[in-house]
């Protein structure tokens, strides 16, 4: 009888290697919400909203900015092991036409 080895498989986190994470704020799917956004004149200020795990960056920069004035996601200095989940919200002038 031949005996196998059971190896454990990786934890979440490490199948994520931070070579991997979207660095390059023109690509985060963020990037193109912020643009809209901007462009909306419904949109009067964006709320920038992190999760509940998340990095003291990311919580530091919680809460509301003007349109022009919004951080730019991924949060490069967010330390979170799974990188910035960080996003935006939009906070409306008026709900319907």
């Amino acid at each position: 009888m031949s005996s196998q080895t059971n190896q454990s498989s990786p934890s979440s986190m490490d199948a994520i290697p931070s070579t991997n994470r979207i660095t390059d704020f023109s690509l985060h799917p963020a990037a193109k919400a912020l643009e809209r956004f901007k462009q909306n004149p419904r949109v009067s200020r964006v709320r920038l909203i992190v999760p509940h795990d998340a990095c003291p960056t990311c919580r530091q920069l919680e809460g509301e900015y003007d349109k022009d004035d919004v951080p730019e996601l991924p949060l490069l200095s967010c330390s979170h092991p799974l990188g910035c989940r960080s996003f935006y919200e939009p906070m409306l002038t008026e709900i319907y036409p």
